[in-house]
């Protein structure tokens, strides 16, 4: 039976979807625009209402990030959500943000590793640039170490961090020819500088005597090898974790023989660092035993 009533229910769903959609067009207009009305936005894949960029990420958000760098650019602009952000993939142009706009970048967004890992923000790696973050710094004491290539290798293909701790703009600011808005969070996708042919001799592949002969060094003054980042913002536990590193592996290879059983599989799984997808599985057995010649 048809009535006036009848038709005014049946509508009001799909008017009241009508205008959701609406609405949310509206706003990713405004929202869209904001950002680049004093200057113009690097390029970048067109975001999606509400959900920005983020369907483009897949779960391993470093390979698919250097794979747009490729069709967009070195400095590449998404919408991570509502969030604006900058995804460097070169040498030149993470010097560019990191160096020449170190203080500008010297701030931390607010993620979940902050505020679960970080104890909200009150470590070194993750706290707000200020006063505070000047002072733990100053607890931190830096050393020159000498690095040898198998090191310097590993770091190229493996570095703790594909992305680095996020970076996040204090102001806005024109980098590279592009304006980058206030509150405009950086990644530095060290991963694909780290297999960049045009810096890398066969990249894909492990070869530590590519560093033979060569000043390339991972504190921060090589910006492709930045596994420790740079500047204000670069790790200051380089020395410990080196020492902790070294120390443990030479003792696993001095003192043991090791087997794998199985097949390597180089497959990774993206996380705050980058671990394999599937356990190695090594069998040690003794190398050294507690009886001394003589």
């Amino acid at each position: 039976m048809d009535s006036p009533t009848l038709n005014i229910l049946v509508k009001a769903p799909a008017t009241g979807l009508a205008l959701f959609l609406a609405c949310v067009f509206i706003l990713y207009k405004i929202v869209k625009k904001r950002p680049g009305e004093h200057g113009t936005l690097p390029p970048g894949p067109r975001p999606w209402p509400l959900l920005g960029n983020l369907h483009q990420l897949g779960d391993l958000p470093h390979q698919s990030l250097a794979a747009l760098a490729k069709k967009y650019g070195p400095v590449m602009f998404l919408r991570l959500g509502s969030i604006p952000t900058v995804v460097v993939s070169s040498p030149a142009m993470a010097k560019e943000f990191l160096k020449t706009h170190d203080r500008l970048f010297a701030d931390r967004p607010t993620v979940s590793a902050r505020i679960y890992l970080a104890y909200d923000g009150k470590d070194v790696a993750y706290a707000s640039y200020g006063d505070y973050w000047r002072q733990m710094k100053k607890l931190c004491t830096l050393e020159l170490l000498t690095r040898n290539s198998i090191v310097k290798e590993t770091f190229r293909l493996h570095a703790p961090g594909p992305l680095l701790v996020p970076h996040q703009s204090t102001q806005s600011c024109n980098v590279g020819g592009y304006h980058i808005p206030t509150r405009t969070r950086l990644f530095v996708n060290i991963w694909a500088i780290g297999r960049d042919e045009s810096i890398w001799d066969d990249p894909y592949h492990f070869k530590p005597e590519r560093f033979i002969g060569k000043n390339i060094d991972f504190r921060g003054q090589h910006y492709e090898l930045l596994p420790f980042g740079t500047a204000r913002r670069g790790c200051p536990g380089i020395p410990m974790g080196l020492l902790v590193t070294e120390l443990t592996l030479a003792q696993l290879i001095h003192c043991f023989h090791w087997t794998v059983e199985g097949e390597v599989n180089m497959h990774e799984m993206y996380g705050l660092t980058v671990p394999g997808k599937f356990p190695i599985s090594a069998r040690p057995s003794w190398r050294l035993t507690s009886k001394f010649p003589g």
